[in-house]
């Protein structure tokens, strides 16, 4: 998506992280199995671009675009009906439109993003979120500053379409796992870190693993770093050895390669998570990673994309009913998004691990 805003002069962390995003490429070379999408490596340069331009300052407002947060182009968008069917079959009027507000004189100038169209969305989707929000996520996280989120409020208060988002998906996922007796969380592909912020505020009790590819890891890192703090965030050790990587460590959240993930003993992990990567992936590398998550995981999966292959992929292992789940694996819970219906959300319980 093509961003006009004005440029900015890069400085410490934006040239720190165009660095990280060269050297954890170079580290990935030579495992093939684990390397970037084709699109991915396009959209690689185009985020060291927009980094460039504007500043890892602004990512919300240009990188996220590329991540899960939607723009919303007019009033007949389609996340605006579903929304709007969700409520009314929850017996809610839509009164959040009445209480939410953009100051659309703050925001750069978009493509395809009308501001009352997207002030109307948030208004609905925060209601929504709100009234699906058992576990008070939304009560106990704040959308943090950096990246400089659209400015959009609730009843006065900052709120944003990651927030919402993520507390809709960790809730459905407590409908199905015990997340207070959860201990070891593994997020294969974690975008910028936006359920991770979200789960680690909430439970601060998990240990949490992310796996992830460049130029996504090394955003994700640096963010999460700076809004939960170093003592919380350990950035990727790519020499990390086996012994190395299941050691305690004083930090609870900790980023890896993805092909780190072969290093962990069976069974390390309750809770396995991927949103919106394996379909786009080629067949090999699904295979590959179904593989560990079988070995790897004693408990829980939650995956979340696309019902069919997305068009931009035409490598693509399929959309999520056509990945290669295994036959001792137990859908427990699946669903559309209540807002993007060509997502659909699927939890299998692994047992075992290893075996």
């Amino acid at each position: 998506m093509a961003q006009r805003i004005e440029d900015a002069s890069m400085n410490n962390v934006d040239s720190g992280i165009i660095e990280q995003i060269d050297a954890l490429t170079q580290r990935l070379r030579g495992h093939h199995l684990y390397g970037p999408a084709e699109f991915w490596k396009t959209l690689g340069d185009q985020h060291k671009d927009l980094i460039r331009r504007h500043g890892f300052g602004k990512f919300k407002r240009t990188i996220n675009f590329h991540y899960h947060q939607w723009s919303v182009p007019s009033l007949r968008d389609s996340k605006i009906r579903s929304l709007l069917l969700e409520l009314l079959k929850h017996g809610r009027l839509p009164y959040g439109v009445l209480l939410v507000r953009m100051d659309a004189r703050a925001i750069p100038r978009i493509d395809n993003f009308d501001p009352t169209a997207y002030t109307v969305f948030m208004g609905l989707l925060w209601q929504y979120a709100l009234m699906r929000d058992r576990l008070h996520c939304l009560d106990i996280c704040e959308e943090p500053l950096l990246g400089e989120p659209l400015p959009v409020t609730y009843r006065g208060r900052l709120i944003s379409q990651d927030l919402a988002t993520s507390a809709i998906e960790l809730n459905f996922i407590a409908q199905h796992v015990d997340l207070s007796k959860t201990c070891r969380v593994a997020e294969i592909g974690a975008g910028y870190g936006r359920l991770a912020y979200v789960m680690a505020v909430t439970f601060p009790h998990l240990q949490y693993c992310i796996f992830d590819i460049p130029p996504a890891l090394a955003i994700s890192q640096t963010y999460l770093v700076a809004v939960l703090g170093e003592t919380v965030v350990q950035p990727v050790q790519p020499n990390g050895t086996t012994a190395g990587l299941v050691a305690h460590s004083p930090q609870r959240m900790r980023a890896f390669l993805p092909h780190q993930l072969e290093l962990f003993p069976d069974g390390y992990f309750d809770l396995v998570i991927n949103i919106s990567s394996f379909d786009e992936m080629s067949r090999e590398q699904v295979e590959n990673y179904f593989s560990l998550i079988d070995k790897k995981c004693r408990g829980w999966f939650y995956i979340k994309g696309h019902c069919m292959a997305p068009h931009w992929c035409t490598n693509s292992a399929g959309g999520l009913a056509e990945l290669p789940y295994r036959e001792a694996w137990k859908l427990v819970g699946q669903r559309k998004d209540p807002f993007s219906p060509s997502f659909i959300e699927r939890i299998y319980f692994i047992p075992g691990g290893g075996a």
